[in-house]
Order: C-alpha cells, then sequence, then structure tokens
C-alpha cells in the first residue's frame, strides 16, 4: 500500500470552498480501482492548511488514476483556482 499525502496552503477565508470541491475529488477517487481511504486533516496552529491522505492499493493504481481521471477531475472542480501552495509526497506504507 502507498500513502499520498498532499498539504495544500490555502488562503484561510477559502477554506470552506477548497473542502467543498475536495469531497468532489474524494467522491471521484472513491470509485477508482485500488483507491482504498482518503482522508482530510487541519490543525489549529496551521490556518489555511489542508492535509489530505489517499491510501492506494499500489503505485499502479495510483498511475492509472493520474493517466485517465485526474486531468478531467482538475479541469471540473478548477481546485487548482483556490490554493496557494501544494505539496505531494507519495510514501510506501509499511
Amino acid at each position: 500500500m502507498i500513502c499520498k499525502l498532499i498539504k495544500a496552503t490555502v488562503p484561510p477565508e477559502l477554506t470552506g470552498e477548497f473542502l467543498n470541491r475536495q469531497m468532489v475529488w474524494n467522491a471521484a477517487m472513491a470509485k477508482q480501482p485500488g483507491f482504498l481511504h482518503t482522508r482530510l486533516a487541519t490543525n489549529a496552529d496551521e490556518p489555511g492548511v489542508i492535509y489530505i491522505f489517499v491510501d492506494i492499493e499500489s503505485h499502479e493504481a495510483l498511475e492509472q488514476f493520474m493517466a485517465t481521471t485526474h486531468d478531467s477531475l482538475a479541469e471540473a472542480t478548477r481546485i487548482h483556482e483556490l490554493y496557494d501552495k501544494l505539496e505531494v509526497k507519495v510514501l510506501d506504507m509499511m
């Protein structure tokens, strides 16, 4: 299993809208082969920072999602309009 960890830095006034659009992503990802869980987290000490944890069965499942669904979902949600910075890491889970 792998975890795709995404740290989004969002202007605090856009956090609610970002989370609404992220729920669209979560619903779409839940239908993808190999996707296990998506979780969101915030920290009161970091206003405007949202952590997204996506558990996926394999690198192959992630690559398939990136090659087929990712770009159309990004265009449909236009979530990129809401964040200032996005950091992504793919971690192998032990």
